[in-house]
């Protein structure tokens, strides 16, 4: 496994991984005091309260999602072009921002990403112990798994191309909500 650590990119610990496919693992994603307000946003919205069925919404606090887009193009400036494996085109592309409150026992089966998205960032909000993220290789064997630790992201390219694919999955084993903020550059 190759391992490089990008320093100054807001106080940030990057890890670059090569298996089973190319992807960063990023502690200390946001500043303190902007991912306590992101927690609290996601509290005000419910997150202690377990969800039926998996809860998708849109950050509405300017300023808040102002402060995380910054964040976020710091590490997708600084990390895109190593982690595009198939040389995707980004000329132009949209972000999309959304909270994702998992509900308790909630397992979202293996699978990729559609081909749209450049570049996935996936921020582990609450609580502060769940499950992380199951990785596979291209034959659909478990790989590994991105421990779960409140203020980790991950960040990828996705891609479907046969051999490479970015197999993975999304676990919630607990009796609480699993909230984490997705964000999505999209073609």
């Amino acid at each position: 496994m190759k391992l490089h650590l990008v320093n100054g990119v807001n106080n940030m610990v990057v890890r670059y991984k090569e298996l089973p496919w190319k992807y960063v693992e990023v502690d200390d994603f946001l500043p303190t005091d902007v991912f306590n307000s992101l927690l609290k946003y996601c509290k005000d919205l419910g997150v202690d309260t377990p969800v039926e069925r998996t809860l998708t919404v849109d950050i509405e606090d300017k300023p808040l999602r102002n402060s995380i887009n910054e964040v976020a193009n710091e590490l997708f400036n600084s990390t895109y072009k190593e982690l595009d494996t198939e040389g995707k085109i980004r000329y132009k592309h949209n972000i999309h921002f959304h909270l994702q409150f998992r509900e308790p026992h909630h397992n979202y089966p293996l699978h990729t990403d559609i081909s749209d998205k450049l570049y996935t960032i996936v921020l582990y909000i609450y609580p502060e112990v769940a499950d992380g993220t199951p990785l596979y290789n291209s034959n659909k064997d478990y790989h590994s798994t991105i421990e779960w630790a409140q203020n980790r992201a991950m960040a990828f390219c996705p891609v479907q191309t046969k051999g490479s694919e970015t197999f993975h999955a999304v676990t919630n084993n607990s009796d609480a909500n699993r909230a984490a903020l997705v964000i999505n550059y999209m073609k």
